[in-house]
């Protein structure tokens, strides 16, 4: 491992210990997160400005999939899921990512499904 990739990880786990100890404490979290040195602003494969154009395209050249996209995207937007062979799967108004809804199977949570985001909401999942 070289040392460069040594300092990430060692940074990250005392990141997250840290986070941890201020959780337990009650302690605010900063509003500004600090990114890694050298950090930079995602680039995306094309400009939102271009979505329009890209999706009629699309659309001209290859119609079956086009509709096939939106025929998905429609269903995931649905919260029905087609996962691991299985097709059509329903996870209803609020999806519990640890059922498997197939055999109606509660998984286990991780140790950090405990901690919570500080708006209500699980920090995992």
């Amino acid at each position: 491992m070289e040392r460069s990739e040594l300092s990430d990880r060692v940074r990250q786990y005392v990141k997250a210990r840290v986070d941890a100890l201020r959780y337990r404490l009650g302690l605010e979290f900063p509003d500004d997160v600090n990114v890694a040195p050298g950090h930079r602003q995602p680039r995306f494969f094309f400009a939102p400005a271009s979505v329009s154009s890209l999706c009629s395209l699309l659309k001209e050249r290859f119609p079956e999939q086009a509709s096939e996209i939106v025929r998905r995207a429609e269903q995931i937007s649905r919260h029905r899921f087609d996962l691991l062979g299985y097709d059509h799967l329903d996870y209803g108004a609020q999806i519990d990512w640890h059922l498997d809804r197939e055999q109606n199977h509660l998984g286990a949570e991780p140790p950090s499904a405990l901690c919570d985001s500080g708006e209500g909401i699980p920090a995992y999942g």
